[in-house]
């Protein structure tokens, strides 16, 4: 809650749904390079 409130502070109302946006996409970007990994390692 405190991260959120300092995000905002920092980027305001407008910019922050974007950014929200960018990191989620990197961590979906993140998420599935783990996946990779993982799937490199057993085989």
């Amino acid at each position: 809650m405190i991260i959120v409130a300092v995000i905002l502070i920092f980027l305001g109302p407008d910019k922050l749904p974007q950014a929200a946006r960018q990191i989620g996409e990197g961590w979906r970007s993140l998420k599935k390079f783990q996946q990779r990994v993982e799937t490199e390692v057993r085989e």
